[in-house]
């Protein structure tokens, strides 16, 4: 099973945020991504940061894990959200190394996060004392425009408990036009953007009917009707299956007539039209 990730949506978006002198975090839940990452991570185009407790993967430019290993250095270590002065204290870096702490603040009613002003401001001040921590800006969620003023005024009323140059803010929206609101530096996190899920054929019970490798950890259930590609066929686009049943990791499907010559170990691609969670391992188009 391979999740299709859409490469143009992705490096749309980036050329968008860059002309505003940001740049763009794909948010990625799963932990074993990092040992399965295609061919574009690892050419370093992209790498993985934590963000509110998730990794994610982010446009860079540096080398990759890898090839730190085979320097003899260090891999980068994953940036921490916080919210809270116990977080902070539980941090424990091994001797001689740096941790990068972001803290999580919440604007606007019903956020995650600490308060912002003066509580933000001690947990800062907290991180900022310590030698074994670094202080890598705000995580926030932004939902108006409001919202989006507010934070960046918080960030810069912090600008004296900066070591050096001002970290960014790690944002998440759902409305493009609010980036424009928040200063150079900043970093959007967005889902990553799926096209669709490449399924192989484990079984043909039927000339009607096959078994699929994926099921409902993957966002498959029963009773969908499924748009599909096949390679080879001309009626890609226009395809549709109808899943019968759904288990864990398998589902049966009923075939229109263009795929009964779908063999076993062949692949479907099931396209994606609502959000979903990603499991690795994944391919960019």
């Amino acid at each position: 099973m391979t999740w299709l990730l859409d490469r143009q949506a992705v490096e749309a978006a980036a050329a968008r945020l860059g002309d505003l002198g940001q740049s763009l975090v794909l948010r990625e839940p799963f932990e074993e991504a990092r040992e399965n990452l295609p061919a574009p991570f690892a050419a370093g185009w992209l790498s993985l940061e934590r963000a509110s407790g998730r990794p994610c993967v982010r446009p860079h430019t540096r080398t990759t894990p890898s090839d730190e290993a085979a320097a003899g250095e260090a891999p980068e270590r994953p940036c921490l959200v916080v919210s809270h002065y116990v977080h902070i204290e539980a941090l424990t870096p091994p001797a001689g190394t740096m941790q990068s702490v972001r803290v999580e603040t919440a604007f606007g009613h019903n956020s995650l996060g600490v308060r912002p002003g003066r509580e933000t401001r001690e947990l800062v001040e907290v991180i900022a004392a310590r030698d074994d921590l670094q202080w890598a800006g705000l995580a926030v969620s932004i939902r108006s425009a409001g919202m989006a003023e507010a934070a960046a005024r918080q960030l810069e009323d912090l600008a004296d408990l900066a070591a050096g140059e001002l970290p960014p803010l790690l944002y998440e929206t759902t409305q493009d036009d609010l980036a424009t609101l928040l200063p150079p530096g900043s970093v959007r996190v967005t889902p990553i953007p799926v096209r669709g899920l490449q399924a192989s054929v484990s079984s043909r019970p039927a000339l009607e009917r096959a078994e699929l490798a994926v099921g409902r950890r993957q966002g498959v259930l029963a009773k969908q009707r499924r748009a599909v590609q096949a390679a080879g066929h001309d009626d890609e686009a226009t395809a549709t299956v109808r899943i019968i049943a759904a288990e864990a990791d398998r589902c049966l499907v009923e075939l229109p007539e263009s795929l009964h010559d779908r063999l076993i170990g062949s692949t479907i691609t099931l396209k994606v039209e609502e959000p979903i969670e990603i499991v690795s391992p994944c391919e960019w188009l």
